[in-house]
């Protein structure tokens, strides 16, 4: 049964199964404050977001040399939680670390998923 501190209008919403928690655990463990914080951080990104995408541009197409990259002060904390949560590889996470890596995936994986949808549709204009 949904709490009242769950981010989520209705329980229907809540991925507890693709991110491995239980309503029980989240509770618990207050689970639900690094799901907002995940959530806000993915939804109130605005134009952190592309500058998150333009970093992880500039890492692939990087031929192994040194590389500079150059981020917004104004944006470099948001960025910081996102591409430790992508690229992080240390051995002993927190499980809120886990968490929030987990929700910011399932949160893109839906983003992606929405843009394969959408990208070979057929749009028109009406003047």
């Amino acid at each position: 049964m949904k709490h009242e501190n769950c981010i989520f209008l209705e329980e229907d919403l809540c991925p507890r199964e693709e991110i491995e928690l239980t309503c029980e655990k989240c509770l618990e463990n207050k689970a639900y404050e690094v799901i907002e914080k995940a959530v806000r951080d993915f939804s109130g990104s605005g134009e952190a977001f592309q500058e998150i995408f333009d970093i992880f541009k500039q890492l692939m197409d990087n031929d192994g040399s040194s590389i500079t990259i150059k981020t917004p002060v104004d944006s470099i904390f948001l960025i910081n939680r996102f591409i430790t949560a992508m690229l992080g590889t240390s051995i002993e996470i927190s499980e809120n670390e886990k968490l929030y890596r987990r929700i910011i995936f399932y949160l893109l994986r839906n983003l992606i998923d929405e843009f394969e949808s959408e990208e070979y549709k057929k749009t028109t204009f009406i003047n």
